[in-house]
């Protein structure tokens, strides 16, 4: 049976419009796995919304002010292992119930600052995960992969992120596309695609779905 995740940088979590746009998605979607980046609460305000979105487990790294933060919220009929809690992601084991096997799964909200997500690499790399496991990893990376992720800004900047490459060529992963418009972030007249998901290279089908300031959800 397939799990599904879904993955949204919804920039506030604090806002009764973001509550209303979350319950909408999710009765469309009925995802397995919800994953909130930026949620730009933390504490007993984040312990009450999340109460309130009403899946029954969760796990979260705190935002920092309205600087960063990860959600991690999962249905009953899944065991997740959290294996690592770092500020720019949550690495996680997941599996269904009555299955042997586990998917490595990882939650990433890049840091917008380059020096800080330089760390995000060079510590996703010591994650060890084995080119024979299932790994799925998924979020805003706040860097792009390819020369068609930008369109408009600077031309110096239309070549991808050449340190998120190497990762990815490093850790045998491969971009599993998507559906619906290509850039996730605009600003002015700069369109950007930020959020994406990608796999290991001996993983099935799943695919993924997206928008500009929208949610992905992939299915595996």
């Amino acid at each position: 049976m397939n799990t599904s995740y879904f993955v949204w940088n919804c920039q506030g979590a604090a806002s009764s419009k973001f509550y209303r746009v979350l319950k909408s998605l999710l009765q469309g979607y009925k995802p397995d796995v919800v994953v909130l980046v930026e949620p730009r609460i933390s504490g007993a305000k984040a312990d009450q919304v999340i109460r309130k979105i009403g899946y029954q487990n969760s796990h979260r790294v705190e935002a920092v002010g309205y600087s960063g933060g990860i959600w991690l919220l999962w249905r009953d009929h899944l065991t997740i292992e959290i294996v690592s809690n770092h500020k720019q992601f949550i690495h996680t084991y997941i599996q269904r119930a009555n299955e042997t096997t586990a998917t490595a799964f990882t939650a990433i909200y890049g840091s917008p600052n380059a020096s800080r997500r330089e760390h995000l690499w060079r510590d996703l790399l010591k994650l060890q995960v084995s080119d024979d496991e299932p790994w799925l990893i998924a979020g805003d990376f706040n860097a792009t992969l390819a020369e068609g992720d930008r369109k408009g800004g600077s031309r110096r900047n239309q070549g991808g992120c050449s340190k998120f490459q190497n990762f990815v060529k490093e850790a045998g992963l491969i971009d599993l596309g998507f559906s619906g418009p290509k850039f996730t972030w605009q600003r002015g007249g700069l369109l950007v695609r930020l959020d994406r998901a990608l796999k290991q290279q001996n993983m099935g089908h799943y695919a993924a779905q997206h928008g500009s300031n929208a949610p992905s959800k992939t299915t595996i």
